[in-house]
C-alpha cells in the first residue's frame, strides 16, 4: 500500500497553490466587480477610516494578482508574503473580535500563503524561484 502512495511533494505544492489561488482570485475578482464606492464604504464600515477606497483597491488588486501568481507559479514568494499580510490585517481589523472560531479561515489562508512564500512553488510552476 505504501509503495502505491509515493510521496509527490511537487504535486502537493501545486494542489496547495491551486487552492490558495481559487480563494484569493474569487475574493479579489468579487471586490473588483463591487467597485470603489461600495468597496470604500465596506472598508470604512470595518474601521478603515484613512483612505478606505484606496485600501479597498489595494486589497482587491493584491488578492487578484496574488491569486493569479499562485496559480501560475510566478512571483510566489512576493505574492505569498503580500497575501499573508492582507490576511493578518483582516484578522486584526475584522475577525479578532469574533475569537478563534471567527478567525480560523483567514488564519489558515495567512499561514498557507506564508508557507508557500517560504518553500517556493515547486517544479510545477512557470517560474523557478531561489
Amino acid at each position: 500500500m505504501m509503495n502505491a502512495m509515493k510521496k509527490c511533494p511537487n504535486t502537493g505544492l501545486f494542489l496547495i497553490r491551486v487552492a490558495v489561488a481559487m480563494v484569493f482570485l474569487y475574493a479579489g475578482i468579487n471586490k473588483l466587480m463591487v467597485g470603489g464606492e461600495a468597496g470604500g464604504a465596506m472598508f470604512a464600515s470595518m474601521g478603515i477610516t484613512m483612505a478606505p477606497m484606496f485600501w479597498f483597491w489595494v486589497v482587491a488588486l493584491v488578492e487578484t494578482l496574488g491569486g493569479a501568481a499562485m496559480l501560475l507559479g510566478v512571483w510566489t514568494q512576493c505574492a505569498g508574503y503580500l497575501l499573508a499580510f492582507i490576511m493578518l490585517v483582516a484578522i486584526i481589523l475584522v475577525h479578532w473580535s469574533a475569537g478563534y472560531m471567527g478567525m480560523q479561515y483567514p488564519l489558515v489562508m495567512m499561514l498557507v500563503s506564508l508557507g508557500i512564500a517560504m518553500v517556493g512553488p515547486g517544479t510545477w510552476a512557470l517560474m523557478r524561484e531561489k
